[in-house]
């Protein structure tokens, strides 16, 4: 252990990064204010987010502030969670959400040691209420999450991971556990899954493309090339543009709605995904767009 006024130096930035994760899981903001980490004194303004960023944790890992599993640190996070609501268990269910598609990928139980440790690594961990013990997801299979932020609903008894799954998240080797339909006539066991209304889309363009039935609009312009397909392309932009300038809201949305399309059409002929795109979007969100295009060129 570290001694002399380095120690209590890192003992004063474990102090501190206990307290960042208490104040930021507070729901009552307009009563509970965040605590100095050197005085305990509270501050004159009270706090107001509700989410937990992952980004300051993973810049302290360095120091080994919370890098080791059993560390002050997280003994302290586990002690401080009295803002979250429990059931009888000591469980609270939490549900992840791929941070760039939006789909909901699975819902597992977590304790306050699985919350301390999914802040602690940046990775999923859970609660198995089988086994009663901590699992990491993907410890086996290798299909990780790799947690960028977490929420707490409006009662503090549900948790939000947004994260960055890698590869299927259920262990039947389906992207989202989600896949069973569920109507008046009971649950469907056909492999349906629960996708946006864009990822649905970009399905049926990946459909299209593989398909060898009857001809249709989407085939043909696979078929023909990119060629083709860039073409349209430029005539859907220039109809969005000239609908923007003098035409009807219902027009602007509608060519819009074209454009959109064409593009995931594009994007599917070059073996490219949405995904793909959202993924630059969420590289250069904060970023200058003047800088941004800069960097792009010598």
């Amino acid at each position: 252990a570290p001694g002399g006024e380095s120690g209590r130096r890192q003992g004063r930035q474990g102090d501190f990064l206990v307290g960042v994760v208490t104040w930021q899981v507070a729901l009552k903001t307009g009563q509970r204010r965040a605590p100095d980490p050197t005085t305990q004194a509270p501050p004159a303004k009270p706090l107001q987010p509700q989410k937990i960023p992952l980004a300051a944790l993973a810049a302290l890992a360095a120091t080994e502030i919370i890098s080791r599993p059993a560390s002050p640190s997280c003994q302290g996070m586990v002690q401080r969670m009295d803002d979250l609501k429990f059931d009888e268990h000591g469980l609270m269910p939490a549900i992840v959400q791929d941070r760039l598609s939006g789909e909901v990928r699975m819902c597992a139980y977590v304790n306050r040691e699985a919350i301390a440790k999914t802040l602690e690594t940046g990775r999923a961990t859970f609660f198995s209420r089988s086994r009663s013990k901590l699992w990491e997801k993907g410890e086996s299979s290798g299909h990780t999450i790799q947690v960028r932020e977490l929420f707490v609903d409006c009662d503090a008894d549900t948790l939000l991971m947004v994260a960055d799954p890698v590869g299927p998240s259920c262990h039947t080797g389906q992207p989202s556990c989600f896949f069973r339909r569920l109507d008046k006539s009971g649950v469907r066991d056909e492999a349906v899954p629960a996708l946006t209304v864009l990822a649905r889309l970009e399905g049926d363009i990946a459909a299209r493309k593989e398909s060898t039935s009857a001809k249709s609009y989407t085939k043909s312009l696979l078929d023909a090339g990119v060629g083709r397909i860039g073409d349209k392309v430029r005539e859907e932009a220039d109809e969005f543009a000239r609908a923007l300038s003098d035409e009807s809201d219902d027009r602007v949305v509608n060519e819009a709605a074209d454009v959109v399309y064409h593009l995931l059409v594009g994007l599917a002929a070059r073996g490219k995904a949405l995904r793909d795109v959202i993924d630059v979007l969420a590289r250069r969100s904060g970023t200058s767009g003047h800088a941004e295009k800069a960097s792009r060129f010598p």
